[in-house]
């Protein structure tokens, strides 16, 4: 049972391997983490953990799907290909978002350069307990550029369900970003093992008189300036970042593409109104033409159409809500 118990609570350690605090283990040999363990058991070609089994003929997939399965799926030329199913706990997983500025007006770009240690970057960071990686990514962007930025909407492809409004443009995230960390050591042992950082990006604006202030981020941020870059020396900056490039080249297109779209309901509202007020002028000009008739003209034709009119039946019939608020006369 104490076998048992040791294997719940260990972290890659066999029962061979001495424990921490054995005087077998060498001062300078990392210690097994002691965070939870699930229990894995491997049998036929089939894993099970914690009850649960993770292999793919358990999904009943067809032999066609197991195929496509073991090839490499490409996306798009804007991701990296797919990764095989994966899932982290809390304790090994952290959530952050950042945001590219745009300023519209001037097209340009905010960027971060780091004074100290001489490298540019965008606006990110980790997610607050309680807080959502909207307001993580306003956050960061105003800690780390001194710029309080909004949502930009775009009218780039994603596929969110928009049921009660119009699924273009819209802040949906424009990336998400993973990367790995640690392990952490401290004394010879391990203080953290290491986990997955996923970052979820938005594309913000600010206006062309947007204020700029200073000492807005933690202290271990005060070496960072903010700069407006054009398009172009944002692309030149990050030319030699692999994510950072590819983000800013994403972003640009986008909203390059937005203006394009933009434009062109524009132009489609306005002809459309051309066409409606085109459509409404020969109805206006009969009704100057019928207003300049002969009152002696207009008299005898109404006369002409009462005396066509059976007896007994009124002009016009009254609606219900006529005949309800008494407006109506009886016949």
């Amino acid at each position: 049972m104490a076998h048992r118990i040791s294997q719940l609570f260990t972290r890659g350690a066999s029962a061979s391997t001495p424990s921490p605090s054995s005087p077998s283990t060498p001062r300078d040999q990392p210690a097994a983490s002691t965070s939870t363990h699930p229990v894995t058991h491997t049998r036929n070609n089939s894993t099970r953990v914690n009850g649960h089994t993770t292999n793919a003929q358990s999904r009943r997939r067809s032999p066609l799907q197991q195929v496509l399965q073991k090839v490499t799926h490409i996306f798009s030329d804007w991701s990296t290909p797919a990764v095989e199913e994966a899932y982290w706990c809390s304790s090994d997983m952290m959530l952050g978002a950042g945001m590219v500025i745009i300023q519209p007006e001037t097209r340009k770009i905010v960027c971060v350069y780091e004074r100290a240690k001489n490298y540019w970057f965008l606006p990110k960071g980790r997610k607050d307990v309680g807080q959502s990686l909207e307001e993580t990514a306003l956050r960061e962007a105003y800690e780390e550029t001194g710029y309080q930025a909004t949502f930009l909407p775009l009218c780039h492809p994603h596929h969110q369900p928009s049921p009660d409004r119009p699924r273009f443009p819209s802040t949906e995230p424009l990336y998400i970003h993973a990367m790995s960390w640690g392990p952490k050591y401290r004394r010879g042992q391990i203080s953290d093992p290491g986990g997955e950082y996923l970052t979820t990006w938005y594309a913000g604006q600010i206006p062309v008189d947007a204020p700029h202030h200073t000492n807005t981020g933690m202290p271990d941020e005060l070496n960072y300036e903010s700069h407006l870059l054009t398009f172009d020396q944002a692309r030149q900056v990050f030319r030699r970042d692999g994510f950072f490039g590819m983000l800013i080249e994403y972003a640009i297109q986008n909203f390059v593409r937005t203006e394009q779209i933009l434009a062109e309901w524009e132009r489609r509202r306005a002809q459309d109104a051309e066409e409606q007020v085109g459509a409404q002028a020969p109805a206006a000009q009969q009704e100057v033409a019928q207003a300049g008739e002969p009152q002696g003209a207009q008299a005898g034709e109404d006369q002409a159409a009462q005396a066509s009119e059976p007896k007994g039946v009124p002009a016009a019939i009254p609606t219900a809500e006529q005949m309800q608020g008494g407006s109506a006369s009886s016949p």
